[in-house]
């Protein structure tokens, strides 16, 4: 359990029905959007065979729509804060997503405890689905609404291969091309914290885990990019706008 939402109310809905987003949006005055479509994976073992990562449709309807159906609810409702938990392929080039596709297939070695400074956000494969995440990101900063958008990268499609927090480091960074699974518990974190602070506002940064066990010389790597790393709170109170 997040301390940070302990006083939450949490209300079950459908995002393909925007009747469901008017009801749960009454009253709201700080959204935090975190769709997390890789859980579907997890719960429906069948759909894993054409992946969250590759169903355009699906992204465009959440990403896109949904988001935007959400936007206008906001304002409506004088929402102050609006926090949209994206992609951390949206920062990167779309053509980039051509490179070859075992890059993008190294989640079995950091489930082995080998970790890459730099590698594919698995939605990259797929242009599509960048393109419906990266249309959400700019509906939000041209909305006029008081937003950050966390570009994670993508946790496990199963919750229970999530990587365990107690193992890894939260790391902030900013178009440095550094990636990292983040746990949905961290994502959490991170996005409560996004939310309650006004220096994140007009802001949009990655939020990665990066194994405590780095060597002499990867720590120094990334604190070269990040001199606050390993204090991702601190990190927030630095971030370009």
């Amino acid at each position: 359990a997040m301390p940070e939402f302990a006083a939450v109310e949490w209300v079950n809905g459908n995002l393909k029905d925007f009747g469901d987003l008017k009801a749960a949006m009454k009253g709201v005055k700080k959204v935090v959007f975190v769709p997390l479509l890789a859980s579907r994976a997890g719960s429906d073992p069948t759909y894993f065979k054409d992946t969250v990562f590759e169903d355009i449709e699906l992204n465009r309807m959440v990403y896109s729509e949904a988001v935007g159906e959400l936007i206008r609810l906001s304002k409506q409702e004088g929402v102050d804060k609006f926090v949209l938990v994206s992609s951390a392929g949206v920062g990167m080039s779309l053509s980039s997503s051509k490179v070859a596709l075992d890059e993008a297939k190294n989640l079995a070695d950091e489930a082995k405890g080998r970790w890459r400074p730099s590698r594919l956000e698995p939605a990259m494969l797929e242009p599509g689905v960048i393109a419906a995440k990266l249309r959400g990101e700019e509906l939000l900063k041209n909305s006029g609404l008081p937003y950050t958008i966390v570009r994670a990268f993508s946790p496990p499609p199963r919750p229970w291969n999530d990587p365990k927090p107690q193992d890894f480091e939260i790391g902030i960074f900013q178009g440095q091309g550094v990636s990292g699974v983040i746990t949905r518990e961290d994502l959490g974190h991170v996005a409560a914290q996004a939310l309650m602070r006004s220096e994140t506002s007009s802001t949009t940064f990655e939020a990665i885990g990066v194994p405590k066990n780095l060597a002499p010389t990867q720590l120094a790597v990334l604190q070269a990019m990040n001199p606050q790393f390993p204090n991702w709170k601190e990190s927030l109170g630095s971030l370009r706008s």
